[in-house]
């Protein structure tokens, strides 16, 4: 019997469903927009330098676990991961800094070292990051049903002494340095739950998460090459223009040159909104999307990138800094305390022999470069200025750097979605309901109401990260499988 799928999108998502679709034998043509695989996991070359838009913790690479049997199929492991021993060193314009150690006791160490009044509270909070080194909440929709009732009662107990942000969880302690620096342990993120934080920063710990050599492009490319390894197509450059409808089902796809394509259904790794309001002409949006769509997340987190290369070797210093400067600087309409950079030199594929790339990424405002963007001589100078800026902050405490930047990229928003397709936070996770948040946590695809054999996955409908989105790609053909009667083998 022949079977077959379209797939919008080779993001993760989008070339995790053509896997397991040709895994399962149903025929498999991917559409890319793009010129590559990825979608937001991605990276570019910048005079032999590697610029990285993605990775920053991969989840899912312990042996043996069910998340990385899920890189195994998809062809992205084996692989050797590269593990740090910390997740961030801080420094302040007056010479103080901490290094956040995996390590709970080198960590404990520290930040009595930093703060040693503190002490009790520094035990309860290194003591409490303990408790999620078995419990992973991006792993949720991989748990067995034997999983639930333990590991259940144990979640509600986190949650509750978890539920603090970041900027909250530091007012416990009196130290002033330790009150400072602790909002910005996770990625400078301060308003997100503490447990966020934890999770990540225990999966790393047990070595549930690390580096993918070679980045972002390198993990996507290798899943690109799995899916046409089985027989799937891939074509880029093709942009999806509408979804095709016939007798309430999803039957193909138009693209913007005027081709059609017809299968059996399709999944959608775009945007909800694309999804929803452009291919489907939002004939078949509920009252949630429709909310959503009216009101979109203008806050975008890590939405500016800014990236550098450097004539120097920093192999030496750590993986990730966040410098807080003398003085408040402006970025993007926002007055900012510190810079958080990630360093890359313990890579030697992004840089180089005997040289650096850098990335220092802010949370920004769709908006703000939008109207910009209706001024292009404007647009081009804020940029140029954003990076000048950063690179003051930079040189602070590396000095002679900017005499040593060999290339400089600055990724806006626009950028964003000009290359992928992913824009303004329509969906964005921060405002989910409960059933949309359940939805997320157990990797559901999204099914249209009032349409068969059409899905959407990917990050816009609740793909927790990478790892999220991979598996959301799975449980779609999963369905897909299950609507159609057709057995699902894997």
């Amino acid at each position: 019997m022949n079977r077959s799928v379209i797939v919008i999108g080779a993001g993760i998502g989008g070339l995790s469903a053509g896997c397991f679709a040709r895994i399962n034998g149903i025929g498999t043509k991917v559409f890319e927009m793009g010129t590559g695989p990825g979608g937001l996991c991605t990276a570019w070359k910048r005079n032999g330098y590697v610029f990285d838009g993605s990775i920053h913790h991969l989840a899912g690479t312990e042996e043996g676990s069910a998340p990385n049997d899920l890189w195994k199929a998809l062809g992205a492991f084996p692989a050797d991961v590269v593990y740090s021993d910390e997740l961030v060193t801080i420094k302040d314009a007056e010479g103080r800094s901490l290094r956040v150690f995996f390590d709970a006791d080198l960590l404990t160490q520290e930040l009595k070292r930093i703060a040693p009044e503190d002490g009790q509270m520094i035990d309860a909070y290194v003591d409490f990051s303990r408790e999620f080194e078995h419990l992973d909440f991006t792993e949720m929709g991989f748990w067995k049903w034997s999983d639930w009732p333990s590991r259940l009662v144990k979640m509600i107990r986190v949650v509750k002494r978890g539920g603090a942000s970041m900027s909250e969880y530091a007012k416990r302690f009196h130290n002033p340095v330790l009150r400072r620096f602790f909002p910005t342990f996770q990625y400078n993120w301060t308003d997100i739950p503490v447990i966020a934080h934890l999770v990540i920063f225990a999966g790393c710990r047990q070595k549930r998460y690390g580096w993918y050599p070679g980045g972002s492009l390198a993990f996507s490319s290798a899943i690109a090459r799995r899916l046409t390894a089985l027989g799937g197509e891939i074509h880029y450059r093709s942009e999806v223009e509408k979804i095709l409808v016939k007798g309430g089902r999803a039957v193909g796809v138009r693209l913007k040159s005027g081709e059609s394509h017809y299968a059996d259904a399709v999944i959608s790794n775009a945007t909800e909104y694309a999804t929803m309001v452009k291919f489907l002409d939002g004939q078949y949006m509920d009252e949630t999307q429709k909310a959503w769509f009216d009101h979109p997340v203008d806050a975008m987190r890590m939405g500016l990138n800014l990236s550098f290369g450097v004539n120097r070797d920093l192999s030496a210093e750590p993986p990730s800094l966040t410098l807080f400067a003398e003085r408040p600087f402006e970025i993007a309409g926002v007055w900012r305390d510190c810079v958080t950079v990630q360093n890359h030199s313990f890579d030697p594929s992004m840089a180089p022999k005997g040289k650096s790339s850098l990335k220092v990424h802010y949370d920004t405002h769709y908006s703000y470069w939008e109207q910009l963007a209706n001024h292009p001589e404007r647009y081009r100078e804020e940029k140029e200025r954003i990076a000048s800026t950063t690179l003051d902050q930079l040189e602070a405490f590396y000095p002679g750097i900017r005499g040593e930047i060999e290339a400089i990229d600055v990724a806006t928003p626009l950028t964003t979605e000009r290359f992928t397709g992913n824009g303004r936070g329509y969906g964005d996770p921060s405002v989910m309901n409960s059933k949309q948040m359940l939805r997320s946590m157990l990797h559901k695809p999204l099914a249209v109401s009032g349409l068969r054999s059409c899905y959407l996955i990917g990050q816009s409908v609740g793909g927790a990260g990478i790892l999220g989105c991979a598996s959301m790609g799975r449980n779609a053909v999963k369905a897909l499988c299950k609507e159609r009667g057709w057995k699902y083998q894997r």
